[in-house]
């Protein structure tokens, strides 16, 4: 089984702190993410 890369609270971490102004780049850059990775996921 897999497993989830972020707990639920990360999660809300991360979405407060773009609501908050962060620009999402940003967010991607300290979190460890790229644009594939996002883009991957949506599918």
């Amino acid at each position: 089984m897999k497993t989830e890369r972020y707990s639920t609270e990360q999660i809300i971490s991360i979405l407060k702190e773009a609501d908050a102004g962060m620009p999402v780049k940003d967010l991607w850059r300290k979190r460890g993410l790229s644009s594939p990775d996002v883009i991957g996921k949506q599918e």
